[in-house]
């Protein structure tokens, strides 16, 4: 068995708690909007991935033991559900996964986003949940995807910002 967290939601101080978890008035189709949000990616996959990260690069308190690299942890997932969780779209999602996969291809530093800390950590695509009823549900997830793609595309070449893609389907009754 392997466990992996799903890092879901904000902080309060970050914009009352907000989703998508950006600052007021950022653009949340911008990855540099989600550079808080990959930080804490970061600092989560330097302590629980594979890899020993500087010292210099944690952010602990005080009273914390400081250590990296546990390598308890290789699969980090980015949010739940966001296909139905207000004000996320695709490619707002897309941004956000970009900041926490590889800091945007580092373009916002070195101390941001999964990869950066552990390159053999999995970022896992926060689980989609899709539009119910049943027949609107691949349409659904097909849109969310075509929209991440299309953002991967023109801010990534194309490089799409998870390792992992995450699905949920639920199922209500016997017919479903």
């Amino acid at each position: 068995v392997e466990a992996f967290p799903a890092v879901q939601g904000s902080v309060p101080w970050m914009n009352n708690s907000a989703i998508p978890p950006i600052q007021a008035g950022a653009d949340k189709t911008k990855a540099a909007s989600y550079v808080a949000h990959g930080d804490a990616m970061f600092q989560i996959a330097a302590r629980y991935g594979s890899a020993q990260v500087p010292d210099a690069k944690l952010k602990l308190k005080a009273n914390q033991t400081r250590v990296s690299g546990l390598g308890t942890v290789h699969y980090f997932e980015d949010f739940n559900e966001q296909d139905n969780a207000s004000g996320f779209t695709g490619d707002a999602f897309a941004a956000m996964a970009s900041a926490d996969y590889d800091g945007d291809q580092m373009r916002l530093g070195d101390t941001i986003g999964v990869k950066n800390a552990d390159p053999n950590a999995k970022l896992v695509m926060g689980g989609l949940s899709g539009k119910y009823p049943t027949t609107q549900w691949v349409q659904s997830i097909t849109d969310f995807l075509d929209a991440m793609r299309t953002w991967s595309t023109a801010n990534r070449g194309g490089s799409f910002p998870a390792d992992v893609l995450n699905v949920h389907l639920y199922s209500f009754s016997a017919g479903n």
